[in-house]
């Protein structure tokens, strides 16, 4: 926290307390992060490997030559850890009207979910620009950032955009900061560093998109 600044009017002073910014976690923003970093995300949803979806346990190691990577099956998992709904296969504890999706291009179609009527139903909200994203995450919100690719052959990407204190500057430059399953398995890194195998996501046409949900989520 920044310190208390006291300017001098007459014989007392006015304290001036520090306004809320992007680079401010409030307590529920440390609950926030404190569940994430207990998430094994880095040893678990590994790439070149089929994985249960939603505890990431490798079943065998892929013999087709693609990538395997898990972006989605992770963010679902982690949302569904905090009590939230985010596009997922269907599973008997899921909302009654939801259908779900198979984890194949499972982060293209999170993209168009995340855009329709039955996830603002369950809570979930486009938030407009990095540093809005951060800020939302700072809070305690959970907050996804969200790419498609265009060919719709190829994955897209998802991640979860974790709490930092890092700039407001630093943030419009290089996206806020996230926790990934993928290519790179990270628990915290840039936006442009996690998603750098799809450069139009933010090097080269930004076109990835943040979403956050209303709810309050539910920590272990």
């Amino acid at each position: 926290m920044r310190p208390l600044r006291c300017l001098p009017i007459l014989a007392g002073c006015l304290l001036l307390l520090p306004t809320a910014g992007a680079s401010e976690i409030t307590g529920q923003g440390k609950k926030l992060a404190r569940a994430l970093d207990e998430m094994p995300v880095k040893h678990r949803w590994l790439r070149g490997y089929i994985v249960e979806w939603e505890s990431g346990k490798s079943i065998r190691k892929a013999t087709d030559g693609r990538p395997h990577t898990h972006c989605s099956a992770f963010a679902a998992s982690a949302a569904k850890r905090l009590g939230i709904y985010l596009l997922r296969p269907k599973g008997p504890d899921d909302p009654a009207d939801v259908k779900g999706h198979p984890t194949k291009r499972l982060a293209n179609a999170q993209f168009d979910w995340l855009q329709g009527d039955q996830a603002k139903k369950l809570g979930w909200h486009e938030v407009h620009g990095p540093v809005e994203a951060q800020h939302k995450a700072n809070q305690g919100y959970l907050v996804v950032a969200s790419f498609k690719e265009e060919n719709a052959k190829k994955p897209g990407h998802i991640a979860i955009v974790r709490p930092s204190t890092r700039s407001e500057k630093s943030v419009e430059t290089d996206g806020p900061e996230i926790m990934q399953a993928g290519m790179t398995n990270v628990v915290a890194t840039t936006l442009r560093e996690g998603f750098e195998h799809h450069p139009h996501a933010w090097q080269t046409g930004r076109k990835v998109r943040f979403f956050y949900n209303t709810q309050t989520p539910k920590f272990p």
